[in-house]
């Protein structure tokens, strides 16, 4: 109940959206973290999958239907 909102990374023009519409004023968010290298889940061993489950799993409980 502490969040108003939650967006996902993938919704920044949304951020943008909202932030301006509370404030009065245009914003615009740039990229700033651009990695030469991608990787996906489907890089990481099923072992690294489980522990990051077990790591995050209060998270996962709290904002999972979010994703």
């Amino acid at each position: 109940a502490f969040f108003d909102r939650i967006f996902s990374i993938r919704q920044m023009d949304k951020v943008a959206e909202y932030l301006g519409g509370l404030t009065g004023q245009p914003i615009e968010i740039k990229h700033r973290n651009a990695s030469v290298s991608r990787f996906s889940v489907n890089d990481l061993s099923p072992q690294a999958i489980a522990r990051l489950r077990e790591f995050y799993k209060k998270d996962y409980a709290i904002y999972g239907q979010y994703f």
